[in-house]
């Protein structure tokens, strides 16, 4: 099942539809296969620039595992980066930056706290 489960998303990101992908994860069963879906995600999102889902799934794999919350911060800061360019471009929902920001505010890397202060001066009023 967890086979399907990883082909089927790589499917739904590569045809532009990491929502249907998250979907799948987040009602899968809570498992090991389940973490390995969620991995995939955040990895294949990303190289698909699908930054949100992709700092979502870093969120909560971080989440999951909060001894391991410094080796993804590299990629999730990445994702995280990804969905503000976006949205200064006008191709990412002011919303999701909100969203990005409330995972910038619960992040323990002091260096996420630094990213939190330069979006609120930059998006100010937003």
């Amino acid at each position: 099942a967890e086979y399907m489960g990883g082909w089927l998303s790589r499917c739904y990101i590569m045809l532009k539809m990491p929502k249907a992908a998250w979907t799948l994860y987040y009602s899968s069963d809570v498992t090991a296969e389940a973490d390995a879906l969620l991995l995939l995600i955040a990895n294949e999102c990303y190289k698909q620039k699908q930054y949100y889902y992709s700092a979502k799934a870093f969120d909560v794999l971080s989440q999951k595992t909060p001894s391991a919350v410094l080796l993804y911060w590299p990629a999730k800061r990445g994702a995280f980066m990804g969905v503000i360019k976006s949205a200064m471009e006008g191709t990412e929902s002011k919303n999701r930056v909100l969203k990005v920001m409330t995972m910038l505010e619960n992040e323990t890397v002091p260096e996420a706290h630094h990213i939190l202060n330069v979006l609120r001066n930059t998006f100010r009023g937003v």
